[in-house]
């Protein structure tokens, strides 16, 4: 898919996005890691996007919302506020540990874990790309609300069938440089913008493994690793 020359030239926003529902406060690690991301990022906007103001009639978001899966609403929360104002989704359990200001020239990034799953805790994008689309897509037409619809299988998937332009995909160092339980140390975290605390209790890591192999995520860096932007930053 190829993009204009104004694609091309887009920024992302300085508009940091995070969803939050379900009623209850948010936990003393989701304030910590808010706290971080004024540090590092203090002249970006934060949007956090909750039931007063997210498609909550989106009918993937009324039955997972109904069914108190709250890590699935934000699943799709997520990229409906990314396709439609551009900026970087966190979620709630990430620390930032240096800006963001090198990632914005980018027309949307991904990052991975250590296992090559391309994970959602941190997505960039311009407003309105095409890749963002298509993920919603998924959404729209998914009417079997199976627990294995997860953002990471669903983003793989549409790699795996699409090509896009300027996709950049960071391998595990940048984003997610640390498993669960892990002890950090300076060299682990030399490279990272954020440290992943993985308080998504709702999926373990042995299941996200199974998926994996699933969809096939090795295709999905073969397909990948010749671009530039990828070579780029997969060092």
């Amino acid at each position: 898919m190829n993009l204009t020359k104004a694609e091309k030239n887009k920024q992302i926003p300085k508009i940091i996005h995070y969803v939050w529902v379900g009623g209850k406060p948010l936990t003393p690690l989701a304030k910590n890691c808010l706290a971080s991301w004024h540090k590092y990022l203090p002249d970006y906007q934060f949007k956090l996007w909750n039931e007063s103001n997210s498609p909550m009639n989106h009918h993937y978001v009324q039955k997972m919302y109904a069914d108190k899966k709250w890590a699935f609403v934000a699943d799709y929360i997520r990229f409906w506020a990314l396709e439609k104002e551009g900026g970087i989704y966190l979620d709630t359990d990430t620390e930032v540990l240096k800006s963001f200001d090198n990632l914005l020239v980018h027309n949307v990034f991904f990052g991975q874990t250590k296992d090559g799953i391309t994970a959602a805790g941190v997505i960039g994008a311009v407003p309105h790309h095409q890749v963002i689309k298509d993920i919603l897509a998924v959404y729209d037409n998914d009417f079997l609300y199976s627990v294995e619809r997860t953002s990471p299988r669903t983003i793989t998937e549409v790699l795996n069938k699409n090509h896009y332009d300027n996709v950049t995909i960071y391998d595990f160092r940048y984003f997610n440089p640390c498993d669960d339980g892990e002890i950090r140390t300076t060299e682990k975290l030399a490279l990272a913008y954020t440290d992943n605390h993985w308080a998504g209790s709702w999926v373990s890591f042995s299941l996200l493994r199974k998926w994996a192999r699933r969809i096939g995520v090795m295709s999905l860096l073969r397909k990948f690793k010749n671009l530039p932007l990828f070579n780029k930053f997969r060092i």
